[in-house]
């Protein structure tokens, strides 16, 4: 993909180090949440046209909550492969011929895990995705004071595993 594109040329020397920055974007809202409602209940998804392009614009006048942006910090590539691929092999071979080694693939899945643990240590979690998660584990139904009930429950866990949440307005639900 896109980082064994970029770090391809980390590999054949031409660059000296790459560094990657993580960057972790939650939404409280998203603009797509009603194209994702008729989506999931069979409904095709509709043309992308210029029309509709000016059409859509109007959404840009609601209020879909917060964006919560974390810029975390960089990861230099060099640092991170040091003493763990050799890239003198690269010198051996014709610079049009892209290859990477099987010792660069796998530095390639370790970079791309390490990336996004970086940016899931930083998401933030909004009451909508608990109360998505509790009603996900309850198909057959849940009653309100019992909905109220896991979502806390599941707050206090998150907090406690050191989640950031997003908790507008209250600390609970008691009503």
């Amino acid at each position: 993909g896109l980082l064994s594109a970029v770090l391809e040329v980390y590999f054949k020397g031409k660059v000296s180090d790459i560094k990657i920055i993580p960057i972790s974007i939650s939404y409280s809202r998203i603009l797509e949440e009603k194209l994702y409602a008729y989506e999931l209940l069979g409904v095709p998804k509709p043309k992308e046209s210029t029309y509709g392009l000016f059409k859509a614009r109007g959404v840009l006048f609601e209020d879909y909550g917060n964006i919560h942006v974390h810029i975390g910090e960089a990861i230099s590539v060099s640092s991170f492969s040091e003493n763990i691929i050799n890239r003198e092999i690269h010198n051996l071979l014709p610079r049009y011929i892209s290859s990477v080694s099987l010792g660069e693939q796998k530095l390639i899945m370790r970079l791309s895990y390490q990336i996004l643990l970086c940016q899931q240590k930083y998401f933030v979690v909004s009451p909508w995705s608990m109360i998505a998660a509790v009603l996900m584990q309850n198909k057959e139904g849940i009653s309100f004071k019992q909905l109220v009930k896991q979502v806390e429950w599941l707050k206090r866990q998150a907090s406690n595993l050191g989640a950031y949440i997003d908790w507008p307005g209250m600390e609970n639900f008691s009503f």
